[in-house]
């Protein structure tokens, strides 16, 4: 999945974000979430 939007402080650049999900598949062959789903950006400077 992904999404691109402008944004207005970057004089309306379109900017992708696309979301990456590590999942785990157990002995049966079960498919599960590795980690729990992001809910917030974590900005880096």
């Amino acid at each position: 999945m992904q999404a691109t939007s402008p944004v207005p402080e970057w004089d309306r650049q379109k900017v992708r974000s696309a979301q990456e999900e590590d999942v785990m598949i157990d002995a049966t062959g079960k498919v599960r979430w590795a980690l729990r789903r992001q809910t917030a950006f974590h900005l880096v400077r």
